[in-house]
Formats: C-alpha cells, structure tokens, sequence
C-alpha cells in the first residue's frame, strides 16, 4: 500500500470494517482526498468531505466532481466560529500538503505555522441539525 502520510492502519481498518457498518464516511481534514477516494474503493456509498484550505478545497472539488463525495470549505471544531488556521510550511516558507491546523504546531523542526487564514468552523452536531450529514 503507498503512504498516506503514516496513517496506513487508519485506511486498512476503515477499508475491513466496509461491510460492517453504514456505508457513508467523513473526512475531516480531507486535504487532498486520498482518504476519501480510498473509502469509495473500498465501496462506501457517500462521503463529506471537509477541507478549509482553499488550494485543498479547489483540488476536492475538482477529484471529486460528479461523485459521491460532497465537498465542504469549513473546519471541523467543537464550536461554531470564524478561526485562525494554521498553515503549515517547510523551512524555507514554503506551503507544503499537509499538518495544516486549528491548533498551531510549536517546536517541530520541519513543519512551521508561520502563515495563518480565517476559516469557517461548524460543529458535526450542527451540521448534522442542518441536514447536511446523516445520522447515521
């Protein structure tokens, strides 16, 4: 199996526990959608995607367009609010794909939050009162 940013357990079990349980999924953080497009082939039915970095976003919307996947531009939060995100980048401030946060990254000697965006954050709660998840 290729890398998925060390999360290789992660997809296996979703990927096992396809038959077992209901067969939509959401992916919080989806950055690019490998986690996503790893759960439709394993044969879940619908997918939300959530992704609040708009180059991400854009990438979402396009992978996924005319699919199952329904993509959003908001952070997944335990309240609903406008948010500082963290964006992460190499040591030479470059924006790299992934370890972008609501939470900012402190002493790693790789990955840097030195850029930040406002965002939208919803609560799955909220959106599920919304009708924009399911229940289940």
């Amino acid at each position: 199996m290729q890398s998925h940013y060390s999360q290789e357990l992660e997809y296996i079990l979703c990927g096992q526990l396809s038959e077992l349980i209901e067969p939509n999924f959401i992916d919080v953080g989806a950055e690019k959608g490998s986690f996503s497009a790893y759960m439709l082939k394993c044969g879940y039915e619908k997918g939300y995607a959530f992704e609040p970095l708009p180059r991400h976003y854009e990438a979402l919307c396009s992978l996924f367009h005319g699919s199952q996947v329904e993509v959003f531009k908001l952070a997944i939060d335990a309240i609903e609010r406008d948010a500082d995100f963290h964006v992460a980048t190499n040591l030479v401030g470059e924006e790299v794909d992934y370890y972008h946060s609501l939470n900012r990254l402190i002493g790693d000697n790789n990955i840097f939050h030195s850029k930040k965006i406002t965002v939208k954050c919803k609560t799955l709660k909220q959106l599920l009162y919304e009708g924009l998840i399911p229940g289940k």
